[in-house]
C-alpha cells in the first residue's frame, strides 16, 4: 500500500515492463485504489487510442467510462475537477499511433486529468516516448518505473510462502519441497 500511496502522490507515472511482469494486474490494483480514494478512474486499452484529436480522445474516454460505470452518468464524470479523475492506459505500445502522436495524446490527457497512469513495454519504449514529449515539457511530470519480473528465487519463495500460509506448522519439509517443485513446474509452463 505504501508503493500505491507514492504512485498517487506522483500523480502521473509510466510503468514499463516485459509481457508477464504484472503490469495489467498493477493497473487494476491502481483502479481499485483510486476508487477507494474518491477518484474516478477510467481504464483504457492502448490499442483503442487511434486519434490525436482532443474531441476524439475525450469521446473515447467517455465511451470507456460508460462501459465501466452505470452510475454516475458520463456528464457527471466530464464535469468533475481534474483532481478527481484518473486515466489508466494499459498496453500503450499497442496503440497504432506513432511515438509523436502518442506523446500528444498523453500530453492532452495529462492537461485534463490530474492522475494519469500509463503501462507499456520495455524501458527503451519509455525513453523514446519521453524524448518525444520533451518538446511539450512533459518529461519532468512523467516519472517512470520499471516492473521487474520475478526471478526463479523470488518465485520459489513466493510459492513456498503461499503454500505455508496459515499452515506453517502442519507441512513437513519434504512434502512442502515436493509441492513447491510441482507448482514451480506448472508456473514455468504457464509463463513459457
Amino acid at each position: 500500500e505504501q508503493v500505491i500511496a507514492s504512485v498517487f502522490a506522483e500523480k502521473t507515472v509510466y510503468f514499463a515492463g516485459d509481457g508477464q511482469a504484472g503490469k495489467s494486474s498493477l493497473a487494476k490494483h491502481i483502479y481499485r485504489s483510486a476508487l477507494a480514494r474518491g477518484i474516478h478512474p477510467v481504464y483504457v486499452k492502448g490499442e483503442t487510442l487511434t486519434d490525436v484529436d482532443p474531441s476524439a480522445i475525450s469521446k473515447h474516454i467517455l465511451k470507456a467510462y460508460d462501459e465501466q460505470y452505470s452510475h454516475p452518468h458520463r456528464d457527471s464524470f466530464a464535469q468533475l475537477p481534474p483532481e478527481r479523475k484518473a486515466i489508466i492506459i494499459d498496453d500503450l505500445p499497442d496503440s497504432p499511433l506513432n511515438r509523436e502522436a502518442k506523446a500528444r495524446v498523453l500530453d492532452w490527457i495529462r492537461s485534463k486529468h490530474d492522475y494519469v497512469f500509463v503501462f507499456g513495454g520495455d524501458f527503451s519504449h519509455v525513453e523514446e516516448l519521453l524524448a518525444d514529449m520533451e518538446q511539450g515539457q512533459m518529461v519532468s511530470a512523467f516519472p517512470h518505473y520499471e516492473i521487474m519480473e520475478f526471478g526463479f528465487l523470488l518465485r520459489h519463495k513466493l510459492i513456498e510462502k503461499w503454500l505455508t500460509l496459515g499452515a506453517e506448522h502442519l507441512a513437513d519439509r519434504e512434502t512442502l519441497a515436493h509441492r513447491v517443485s510441482e507448482i514451480e513446474r506448472l508456473v514455468d509452463t504457464v509463463l513459457g
